[in-house]
């Protein structure tokens, strides 16, 4: 008597930031993980994972590896999604449940596998407990939030600058410090013009993370920092 055939599934990651992927990073190897773990105990076998780097919000049809995964499970005729909880598929209440509703009018469910009845029921109660869940996701969403523009605030408050792009009193203090330095009037002689001030940087060997010399701009921030 042959094997029972296993069902066939594909996994579906999400993170919504960069700081979360990579190959360094753990939280698409562990959705991977958990989701390879319900398979195995339930008899499916994975033919495929797909992970996404987008928001929360984004749309099932505008991401990129959704729409691969889309187009993987026509052709191989699979018709389950794993993901590892409510959340990889959207925070936002109404977006989950626009995407399972358009998911189950092509014949697919995605099974959440922290609570895998909670996506492929119809009746009542279903719904009620795929709302809580997207509730969930969305306030874990909003709370995320607002703890990063806390701390965001935080940190400009005591540094004056948060995000972007370093600054070069950040990256070169020694550039800053050698250009006042040469700013200051000597006593009896004329003070060096700016220009005259790059062209001693450059001589130092003090230049533009692109090898140029400093513009006189440039060397005007530096003396009135």
């Amino acid at each position: 008597m042959g094997k029972k055939k296993l069902e066939r599934v594909v996994i579906y990651a999400r993170t919504s930031s960069k700081t979360n992927s990579g190959d360094d990073k753990d939280s698409r190897k562990r959705q991977e993980r958990v989701c390879r773990e319900y398979a195995h105990n339930n008899g499916q076998s994975v033919s495929g994972s797909f992970y996404d780097v987008v928001s929360g919000v984004t749309y099932l049809h505008r991401r990129p590896a959704f729409r691969e995964l889309m187009e993987f499970c026509k052709k191989d005729d699979i018709k389950t999604i794993l993901i590892e909880n409510a959340s990889r598929l959207s925070r936002d209440l109404l977006i989950s449940e626009f995407s399972i509703q358009s998911l189950n009018k092509g014949h697919l469910q995605i099974i959440p596998v922290d609570a895998p009845e909670s996506f492929t029921g119809t009746n009542p109660t279903n719904k009620f407990m795929r709302q809580i869940l997207g509730s969930v996701a969305e306030l874990e969403k909003t709370s995320l939030v607002e703890k990063l523009k806390s701390a965001r605030d935080k940190k400009r408050e005591e540094t004056g600058k948060c995000e972007g792009r370093k600054s070069l009193w950040e990256t070169h203090p020694d550039v800053i410090k050698f250009a006042k330095d040469l700013y200051r009037k000597p006593k009896g002689s004329k003070r060096k013009s700016l220009m005259k001030i790059a062209i001693d940087l450059e001589n130092n060997k003090m230049v533009t993370s692109k090898g140029n010399r400093y513009s006189a701009s440039s060397v005007k921030r530096m003396v009135e920092w």
